[in-house]
């Protein structure tokens, strides 16, 4: 049985959606699911890096999480 949680805000299915669980590959990695069993296929593109859809298995650039982003709306960072 696959290890998993319910998946956090911001968290992303391999099709780009918010995923709603995250599973624990073998890897140690984890994978989030939108609960749609579509992969994303009507959705356009790839999100992750704009190609076709990939077939099996996720991008190469997928990632959980966006990447963070930092906060420049104040002056001199402070």
């Amino acid at each position: 049985m696959t290890p998993w949680r319910e998946a956090e805000p911001g968290e992303r299915c391999t099709c780009g959606r918010q995923a709603r669980e995250v599973f624990v590959r073998a890897d140690g990695d984890e994978i989030g699911y939108c609960g749609i069993p579509d992969g994303g296929a009507k959705s356009g593109p790839c999100p992750f890096c704009g190609l076709r859809r990939h077939s099996p298995g996720p991008c190469p650039r997928y990632t959980l999480r966006p990447p963070a982003t930092r906060d420049d709306s104040r002056p001199n960072g402070g």
